[in-house]
């Protein structure tokens, strides 16, 4: 038995797989995702706001992602360290850890997102602990009500 995970667009898109003809096949000219040029790679070099919107919302983010996004935005334009990070959410560093590899793997499954481009900034304080602070474009969205936080 198959199982699908995913939106009714992503569906749509892979409908052909679980035999079901009649979901149309999708139209590349209509599609809002950028597309992947042949090696892969989104044809826009940077993050645009269509594809924030995107990636954060064809699959709802879990409640540890909410948490940890919402302190991110809230924050902003700071920075947050991995410490303050941890006692705002009330998450363990290993779970903060499990949020950003479950970010990777969101974004490495989203049709156009740009190699090597995160949603947020990410450096290091004067203590040499990880710190964040959002992409301007992720907050506005947040803001508007396009992306919801929990």
């Amino acid at each position: 038995m198959k199982v699908f995970v995913g939106t009714a667009q992503e569906y749509k898109e892979v409908a052909h797989l679980f035999g079901d003809e009649s979901a149309a096949k999708p139209d590349a000219a209509s599609s809002q995702i950028p597309a992947k040029t042949a090696k892969g790679e989104s044809e826009a070099a940077a993050l645009s706001s269509e594809i924030i919107e995107y990636a954060f919302s064809r699959i709802p983010l879990s409640q540890n992602q909410s948490k940890v996004w919402r302190t991110i935005v809230d924050a902003y334009p700071n920075w947050v360290n991995v410490i303050e990070l941890a006692d705002r959410t009330g998450l363990s560093r290993q779970e903060i850890a499990g949020v950003w590899g479950a970010l990777g793997r969101r974004l490495a499954h989203t049709t156009g997102w740009p190699t090597d481009e995160w949603p947020m900034d990410e450096d290091r304080d004067h203590n040499n602990l990880r710190r964040y602070r959002a992409h301007a474009d992720l907050v506005r969205l947040v803001k508007a009500g396009r992306i919801k936080l929990k």
